[in-house]
């Protein structure tokens, strides 16, 4: 039987309007509401504030928000989805991860959640109900708060404004449970979900706030340096100097940059071999990279004064962080200012730009006021940063075609007034994509993501398609057609003469997965595709062409395409500026000096091997090692043990074909004696040039 509620529709928007009735007539009524009042897109009608409310994650909070502050009055005094988030990350940035309570007890909705929802500190996770996050009707008192955090200790006493630090025993999901008693006598119950993602994170040794001495349109651009020396340094002696990529929500801080950084041990490992490491953390990743790139040439001088005078310096940019690294080190040597950098090592950077889907920014575009993910999501396109970087960006794009934004072109011009790329240095550039023409797993055109919901109330489409390779077809389709006389909304976007960025040879982001998961009232988003090209391997290695599957491995003069010095790429996709055992080697090798410099052959451009990596790594009982070759040429592979000693020839100056090769090493001496357990290098000799690689045989 349908039952009816009483609502004022003249207060409400459109998508709320549509989307309220279509909830009364399939539900059949979630019971009476008063006058004026509205219900919630999201369903909220389950977190009621009773003990049988379910968990809310991060991401249901943050809709049930967005649509409360978008559609009543009542609420038009609430930050804006992305303002309040862009609050909450600030506050983490300096102190406890804040929670927050929305209370209605008009509209029987009661909800909670961490404004973070995840840790690396298990052992020591700091909370905060703050006052400011406390949203309610009717000028509600502040309640006395009693919370479980699942970490075995049961209810207890929380106040307002006050830390609470928690020790949570184990990794993994958690229920955090609230019991809410406000003074006018209301009680009310909430859990939201929170994830401890790791049990301790070691602290940096100091953290210095660091201020950029020249500014960009009048602004500074500032940000913190997190200090980590090497087990047998007391300062700063032997630095590397790591710059942070395109932070996509402006949330990675000390915790998320260490591990980022140390996945496959890499930063333990280097410091262990007493190399020291400053990571540094823009205050707004989003903002202009030449505001930025300001910031990281004064962090480059604060180093040099403290490292002795004789010391190199290294320097690695993650993602958008090596276009930083360039601009910083070009302008330094443009203005006569040293910098003593021995090596600049580009990770996955987008010097010929990174890609978004062109369909998919314009799906984000189209249901942002409908969604608080796809809302900051389009914040995230239209900062600086994104606009500078991104080969076709929505915005500026012309009818039926797409286009980079003008804060693009600027950034490239004045990159060429620098010089493009510094000179006195060596410069290495690290791919994550293929350099073998390997595609992203489906063809150009095809479709992404399936969005269709169809009800006698009103259609809904969100439909995107990957851009395709010159050809004109539709990449994004977008429809609320209601049956109730409001305007409709649609949009079709027509593209042809575009490259097939989506689906080229690249360092990939799962963004596809990303809207999969984002909460939209009704129907169900499928992603028909998990990943897409971000930073194009031509791109990352900045080779002189336009080519997006250009063969790579199988030009023999491949080093004529680049400005960089060395260049590594894998033979498979990899995800964006993720460290791997095969990079890993590759970071090693250039950091610890293993490779020779380029060295030249009779045509008078450099012999090389690339890829050099094996596997598995730690080993039992055998590894193999492999590497790509520019041309057919003889190489010659030893293995040698932790003192230098040859225990195994693999290769005596046999002859190799270009490509891929590789070779099994069965833990054995040239004699066939098993060899004991440890470290052991492999070496590498091709021409004049040698290079390295560590592995771990285990026992």
């Amino acid at each position: 039987m349908l039952s009816f509620k009483i609502i004022n529709l003249t207060k409400m928007k459109p998508w709320s309007l549509i989307v309220t009735l279509i909830t009364i007539i399939e539900s059949g009524g979630l019971g009476q509401v008063n006058a004026g009042q509205q219900v919630c897109t999201s369903r909220p009608g389950v977190y009621d504030g009773t003990d049988s409310a379910p968990a809310l994650s991060l991401a249901q909070w943050r809709e049930i928000y967005h649509e409360l502050s978008q559609g009543s009055p009542h609420q038009q005094d609430w930050p804006a989805v992305v303002a309040l988030t862009n609050l909450a990350r600030e506050a983490v940035k300096h102190g406890p991860i804040p929670i927050a309570i929305i209370n209605l007890p008009g509209r029987q909705l009661f909800c909670v959640a961490a404004l973070q929802d995840y840790t690396h500190r298990g052992d020591r996770t700091v909370f905060k109900f703050e006052r400011s996050f406390h949203f309610a009707s009717d000028a509600l008192s502040l309640p006395q708060l009693q919370v479980d955090f699942d970490d075995g200790l049961g209810l207890r006493q929380i106040n307002f404004d006050e830390a609470c630090e928690v020790t949570f025993a184990s990794t993994g999901s958690k229920t955090i449970r609230v019991h809410a008693h406000y003074p006018e006598g209301q009680r009310r119950v909430a859990s939201f979900s929170f994830h401890v993602q790791h049990p301790t994170t070691p602290a940096p040794h100091e953290t210095w706030s660091v201020v950029a001495e020249v500014p960009y349109l009048g602004e500074l651009g500032s940000g913190l340096a997190y200090v980590y020396l090497a087990e047998s340094h007391t300062t700063l002696t032997n630095p590397v100097l790591i710059i942070e990529g395109f932070d996509l929500y402006n949330s990675m801080n000390w915790d998320e940059l260490y591990y980022q950084i140390n996945r496959e041990e890499l930063l333990e490992t280097m410091r262990g071999e007493g190399f020291d490491f400053v990571l540094l953390n823009f205050a707004d990743s989003l903002d202009y990279i030449q505001r930025n790139a300001y910031l990281a040439v004064a962090l480059i001088q604060q180093i040099q004064q403290i490292i002795p005078a004789s010391a190199d310096l290294y320097i690695a940019g993650v993602s958008m962080g090596g276009i930083v690294g360039q601009y910083a080190l070009s302008f330094m040597e443009q203005n006569g200012l040293a910098h003593n950098v021995r090596t600049f090592l580009a990770f996955d950077a987008p010097h010929l730009g990174a890609n978004i889907p062109f369909g998919l920014q314009h799906w984000v575009d189209f249901f942002a006021p409908n969604s608080a993910q796809a809302s900051l999501l389009r914040d995230i396109l239209n900062q600086p940063s994104a606009r500078q970087l991104l080969v076709y960006h929505y915005a500026d794009s012309p009818p039926n075609s797409a286009a980079s934004d003008p804060l693009r072109l600027t950034l490239l011009g004045e990159l060429a007034t620098l010089g493009n790329y510094p000179q006195n240095l060596r410069k290495v550039a690290i791919a994550s994509g293929s350099g073998a023409q390997q595609d992203q797993g489906y063809p150009a055109g095809d479709q992404l993501v399936l969005y269709e919901y169809e009800s006698f109330l009103v259609d809904i489409v969100g439909n995107v398609w990957a851009v395709p390779a010159g050809t004109g077809q539709v990449v994004f389709e977008g429809l609320v057609d209601q049956i109730w006389p409001l305007p409709d909304d649609s949009r079709t976007v027509y593209l042809e003469g575009s490259l097939p960025y989506d689906t080229a040879p690249g360092g990939f982001l799962p963004s596809m997965v990303q809207v999969d998961t984002t909460s939209i009232p009704y129907g169900d988003i499928i992603a028909l595709q998990a990943n897409h090209c971000f930073i194009p391997t031509i791109s990352s290695l900045h080779l002189a062409t336009s080519d997006l599957f250009y063969d790579i491995a199988g030009d023999p003069d491949i080093m004529s395409l680049t400005p960089f010095d060395a260049i590594y790429f894998p033979s498979e996709n990899q995800e964006h500026s993720i460290i791997t055992p095969e990079n890993k080697l590759w970071f090693l090798a250039e950091v610890q000096g293993l490779t020779s410099s380029v060295a030249t052959g009779g045509s008078g451009r450099p012999i090389w091997v690339n890829s050099l990596c094996n596997h598995p790594n730690p080993f039992n009982p055998a590894t193999t090692i492999s590497y790509l070759l520019n041309r057919d040429t003889p190489v010659t592979l030893k293995i040698f043990s932790m003192t230098g000693k040859q225990v195994r020839t693999l290769a005596a100056g046999e002859s190799r074909p270009s490509g891929y090769n590789a070779h099994s090493w069965d833990g054995r001496d040239n004699l066939g004696r098993d060899m004991a357990s440890g470290v052991y290098f492999y070496q590498v000799e091709v021409g004049p040039e040698r290079q390295c690689g560590k592995m771990l045989l285990v026992k």
